[in-house]
């Protein structure tokens, strides 16, 4: 403070064009010029003290009616986004062992062909056994700064030749973790997450009524693959089972964490370790929590927000509820009630709703193929209607300001390739393209959006000729990463 004062006061001793010959005891030199020395500084303001919102009840009197212009746009979102070039990253390339002459055959789809198609196939098939294959992206996590990378190396079936990779944000360093390639017992690395400084990855395998392993071969295309995980166990009379393993991030130390029945799927960070979505033979989907010190799957507390937890809605983290629509063979005026606000509404469709502390949004089908989104701003007063029709074929994310639409199969705990990004402003009534034309690796956290987008043709030939993946897949391009909250 002292020294800001100091140069104001310099500044203007020079706009006087004024020097004294006799200088006060009790002055300072600033170059040229002397100026007082001051002796006390300002007083520092008064923190801001935070006051709670009064508790308040409305209805829909209460709001002005407001039609918007929807507004499509290709222009940057008001966020604070992030990125970084990926497309000078190499993974090298390597040639999958069960490519090798004497176990091919027990990788490959029985796809039948016949006529001109076989040659063609025997050409694509000769091809993808002598070629490495260059390294695939095929998941990735986001976390302190680091992008760690599920690369794959085996477009013949997908499972026998893997990698994970760290890449440092800011130095540009890649460096490979993990490497797991042959033909038995290989784990085969579906979801990443990244909980108390490790990062986390599940493995699927199967086994006899002994307790044995057995070996399934994930034959072909990635649906194939899916299929081995998720239901060839079961019609061969044998049990999933998944394995939970962690990796130091430095020095790429594995440990086997603990094992789980069925298929795992990894999500979040918790406050005791990270979300595990379980797939029960029996059909019966769990959501539990390992927890990282006693290194156990147990039930998720009431701070672990999952699908199932009974709370479909919050408020800056409180549940609330939503009620009305369709109820009982009538329909309702949709209600909402918050910690800071109810608001009776007129309206009597709603199919999803989003909550602030100072508004609150409602997704309502008007008609078949049409959706309108509902502002209530409390800070204005007004009802602002928009046309925004995204929501019945994206997942919604719910952001400070508003709401980012992603037209992917996201479950909220893993990463899925998607092919469209949005970002809707309700109270300016607009959409920006985030993110449109290509494919991309997308995910988040509870503070943190991130998705890679990819350059080239994700399943070109493969799925006609019934292997994993075209060579041209999973080629990453740039890194784009913002925080939910600001």
């Amino acid at each position: 403070m002292r020294k800001i004062i100091a140069v104001l006061a310099a500044a203007a001793l020079l706009g006087t064009l004024c020097a004294c010959e006799d200088k006060p005891a009790d002055s300072e030199s600033v170059g040229d010029f002397t100026v007082p020395a001051v002796t006390e500084a300002a007083p520092e303001p008064e923190p801001e003290v935070a006051t709670e919102l009064p508790f308040r009840e409305l209805t829909e009197d209460d709001f002005e009616h407001v039609d918007m212009l929807l507004d499509n746009t290709d222009t940057a979102p008001p966020l604070d986004i992030h990125e970084a070039d990926l497309s000078g990253l190499d993974f090298g390339e390597r040639l999958s062992p069960c490519k090798a002459e004497d176990v091919y055959e027990n990788y490959i789809e029985n796809t039948y062909v016949d006529g001109e198609w076989i040659a063609q196939y025997n050409a694509k098939l000769e091809e993808c056994l002598s070629t490495p294959c260059r390294g695939m992206l095929e998941n990735a996590e986001f976390a302190d700064g680091k992008c760690y990378m599920l690369v794959n190396y085996d477009n013949l079936c997908g499972s026998h030749d893997w990698s994970i990779f760290s890449y440092d944000i800011g130095t540009g360093d890649l460096k490979e973790l993990v490497r797991h390639s042959g033909i038995d017992d290989i784990p085969k690395c579906l979801t990443l997450s990244y909980a108390r400084g490790r990062l986390y990855y599940d493995s699927v395998y199967h086994v006899d009524e002994d307790g044995n392993k057995v070996e399934i071969s994930f034959k072909g295309s990635s649906n194939g693959a899916g299929y081995a995980v998720f239901g060839s166990g079961e019609a061969q009379g044998l049990k999933n089972m998944s394995e939970l393993r962690s990796v130091d991030v430095e020095s790429g130390e594995e440990v086997k964490e603990c094992t789980v029945d069925g298929v795992a799927i990894l999500g979040s960070e918790t406050e005791k370790g990270l979300v595990v979505q379980r797939f029960a033979d029996d059909d019966t989907t769990y959501y539990q929590e390992f927890n990282v010190t006693t290194k156990e799957l147990g039930e998720c507390d009431d701070s672990v927000h999952t699908p199932v937890s009974g709370v479909r809605f919050y408020c800056d983290g409180v549940p609330a509820e939503v009620t009305g629509g369709y109820v009982d063979g009538k329909y309702e005026n949709v209600v909402i009630k918050t910690q800071y606000y109810t608001i009776q509404t007129d309206l009597i469709n709603f199919d999803n709703a989003f909550l602030w502390k100072d508004r609150a949004c409602i997704v309502s089908t008007e008609y078949v193929g049409t959706q309108n989104l509902y502002t209530y701003d409390l800070t204005t007063g007004e009802r602002l209607k928009m046309r925004c029709d995204g929501f019945s074929y994206s997942n919604t994310i719910q952001l400070e300001d508003g709401l980012l639409m992603v037209n992917a199969t996201l479950d909220g705990f893993s990463n899925t390739l998607g092919e469209r990004i949005e970002y809707v402003e309700p109270t300016l009534g607009m959409i920006f393209r985030m993110q449109s034309g290509t494919h991309f690796l997308f995910g988040n956290t509870d503070d943190t959006v991130c998705y890679i987008a990819l350059s080239g043709e994700p399943d070109n030939y493969a799925g006609n000729y019934g292997f994993y993946s075209s060579p041209e897949q999973g080629l990453p391009d740039k890194l784009y990463w913002f925080k939910t909250k600001k």
